[in-house]
């Protein structure tokens, strides 16, 4: 019964996590272009950023099991629609000074490639964090 309490709460979060990220992304600073700008995103202090390298990691105020979706559409939001503008080749987790990135290299359509690069710190702990709590629980 506690657990199936637990799974609503975590699953009306994500929504609600999810919702707010789409309202936030949609929006791009002044100025900035449709493809390639910078937008003000979820983050601490709401922070700039537009990916394109480890000092510039877009920070997503997402959950972990929210956070794929949340970086399809961040990704989204910068450079079009997904397997028409771009396409994903590669993704992997980089540890760079101490912090945690998903990098994910994507192909675009008029040609080239393009690491974008997503500070995941902040879910990676939290996930970690809840998972040590519900085995001390046990």
């Amino acid at each position: 019964m506690m657990f199936a309490a637990g799974a609503i709460v975590l699953l009306a979060s994500v929504v609600v996590t999810v919702f707010f990220l789409k309202a936030r992304v949609a929006q791009p600073n002044s100025g900035a272009s449709a493809v390639g700008g910078t937008f003000d995103l979820p983050g601490p202090g709401m922070s700039q950023a537009n990916g394109t390298e480890p000092a510039n990691a877009i920070v997503l105020n997402v959950v972990h099991e929210a956070l794929v979706p949340a970086e399809m559409a961040t990704i989204a939001r910068l450079h079009g629609t997904r397997n028409v503008d771009w396409f994903k080749e590669d993704q992997e987790l980089k540890l760079v000074d101490g912090r945690l990135y998903d990098v994910i290299t994507i192909r675009l359509a008029e040609g080239g490639l393009q690491q974008v690069w997503f500070d995941v710190n902040e879910p990676f702990a939290a996930r970690a964090l809840r998972d040590l709590t519900a085995e001390s629980t046990i």
